[in-house]
């Protein structure tokens, strides 16, 4: 068994992007983290939901054991100074 550790930097991406290979992954026994970068919410105004509510049940679905998520602006992470 491998641990393995997703990056993705929206909620959603890391289903879109690789999706299948999480659940296969998942069905092989491997333990399977997520980490996404931004606040969830969109930024073209569109949708006011924000994604990372959702991310348990994809978790769930995924076979993702364990995720967490950080605040930079969605679509808009070039708008934080790097030291902060």
């Amino acid at each position: 068994m491998k641990k393995i550790l997703v990056l993705a930097a929206h909620p959603d991406d890391e289903t879109l992007g690789c999706g299948a290979t999480i659940h296969r992954l998942y069905r092989e026994g491997h333990s399977i983290q997520l980490l996404t970068f931004t606040d969830g919410e969109s930024s073209r105004g569109l949708n006011k939901k924000n994604r990372n509510t959702l991310l348990d049940r994809v978790s769930n679905i995924l076979g993702i054991s364990n995720f967490s998520f950080s605040n930079f602006p969605d679509n808009a992470m070039d708008s934080v100074p790097f030291l902060k």
